[in-house]
């Protein structure tokens, strides 16, 4: 009996609920020393040791028996809603406030753009040139799907690197994040329009109109959990009832959402949006959560990697994910380019793009919430398998990709202040 074949046994012996925690928390244990080390060496910031963790002892291996991950849905929809909850709270108004026109409109262009791109072309090849792999009620959400992963941009690499390289609070690396801030905000709005428009659940009238009643019931769903909530919250609780009204807030929206077809990201980012602009602690609010993430991140991204399928993937689902990864990155590129402002206003430097490819965890938030809804269709793992190898994918081009940027960023500043020290001592003489 080989290696593999014991520790299969032995996780076949013990309850399956207990083995399988024990992995996630050896493994949280694990990366989060050894991303700390490559954080603090080498300025490296990535889930993907947690997606590749899953995949290898699930479905790869198969020493965790996927019946028994089955029994962790509930679970993984808490750590699902958690991230989105996470990204509403930071939708508060005053911040919008803080932002100058020059970046919204930029994070708007640069949104509306790559859309235009992931979402335009595969949609134009697929009506006209090439016949789709399923039929429209399905590869038209999955289409939906990928636009609104082509939206989100982690900033956590830009940030990390940055520090690295001490190049925290330059003005491009700090426009970079905020862009990369709303457009990830377009992202969840996006994929809570794909879930009204594709909705698997009742049918109670046309398309058009079945979608907008859909999204109405999203929408009041949050809004109701998050006034509840911030009512709650401006009463001031002690710190541990705090942390019980915001995992009340995520629980009930998230089971709300599980249960029926809605979208758990897009109900838990509406409460949070909510819920923030109710409060006038708006950074305790943030904090306490925040402070409760890093198992939920680690759960998030390892049960990411357990959807994989372990069948041979066709080739042309391989091409066809190198293809999407390229036309995010050509929209990027176009969507900075696009932007024109006035002859006196902020110009984003040629490669500011690549600090918008990085997918991070929101983005897994997004499949694993999509698997939910239409993963019980045959065709969908399939098609799940494709969208787990695009995070992958995406998590190694973005470093390359901000690496890269950064340095020249770098190699213009110490140019910029060469120069600027050589004009003063030109005056000075």
């Amino acid at each position: 009996m080989n290696w593999s074949s014991q520790i299969a046994l032995v996780a076949g012996t013990y309850d399956p609920v207990l083995v399988v925690l024990t992995v996630v928390a050896t493994a949280y244990l694990l990366s989060y020393l050894l991303l700390k080390w490559l954080s603090g060496r080498y300025g490296f910031v990535t889930g993907m040791p947690y997606v590749v963790l899953g995949a290898l002892l699930v479905p790869v291996m198969g020493w965790l028996p996927v019946e028994v991950m089955e029994g962790f849905d509930p679970l993984v929809g808490l750590a699902t809603g958690a991230v989105a909850l996470a990204a509403g709270l930071g939708v508060d108004a005053a911040k919008f406030g803080e932002q100058r026109g020059t970046t919204l409109k930029l994070g708007l262009t640069v949104t509306a753009v790559t859309l235009a791109v992931v979402v335009g072309v595969p949609w134009l090849v697929l009506q006209y040139l090439w016949e789709p792999p399923m039929n429209s009620a399905l590869w038209l959400p999955v289409l939906g799907l990928l636009g609104a992963m082509g939206l989100v941009a982690d900033s956590r690499p830009v940030e990390a690197l940055a520090k690295y390289m001490n190049l925290e609070g330059e003005v491009a690396v700090e426009k970079a994040m905020k862009v990369a801030w709303v457009s990830t905000l377009g992202a969840v709005v996006f994929l809570g329009v794909v879930f009204s428009l594709y909705n698997p659940g009742p049918q109670w009238a046309g398309p058009v109109a079945n979608g907008a009643l859909w999204l109405g019931v999203q929408i009041v769903t949050g809004v109701v959990l998050g006034v509840v909530g911030g009512a709650l919250v401006e009463m001031r609780p002690e710190d541990d009832r705090l942390l019980t009204v915001l995992l009340g807030v995520l629980v009930t929206a998230s089971m709300a959402a599980y249960v029926t077809t809605m979208s758990i990201v897009f109900v838990n980012f509406v409460a949070g949006v909510v819920l923030i602009n109710m409060s006038s602690e708006s950074l305790r609010v943030r904090g306490m959560l925040e402070g409760a993430m890093g198992p939920l991140y680690v759960l998030l991204l390892f049960f990411l990697g357990t959807l994989w399928v372990v069948e041979t993937l066709p080739a042309w689902l391989y091409v066809a994910v190198g293809i999407y990864v390229g036309l995010r990155v050509v929209g990027r590129y176009l969507g900075a380019a696009a932007y024109r402002p006035k002859l006196s206003g902020y110009r984003p430097e040629p490669g500011m793009y690549r600090a918008w490819i990085a997918p991070g965890a929101l983005t897994a938030a997004l499949v694993l919430d999509f698997s939910f809804a239409f993963g019980d269709q045959p065709e969908m793992a399939t098609m799940i398998s494709a969208l787990v190898l695009v995070v992958v994918a995406e998590e190694l081009v973005s470093f390359a990709l901000v690496r890269g940027w950064l340095i020249e960023s770098a190699d213009v500043e110490t140019m910029g202040s060469s120069k600027r020290r050589r004009d003063r001592w030109r005056a000075g003489r």
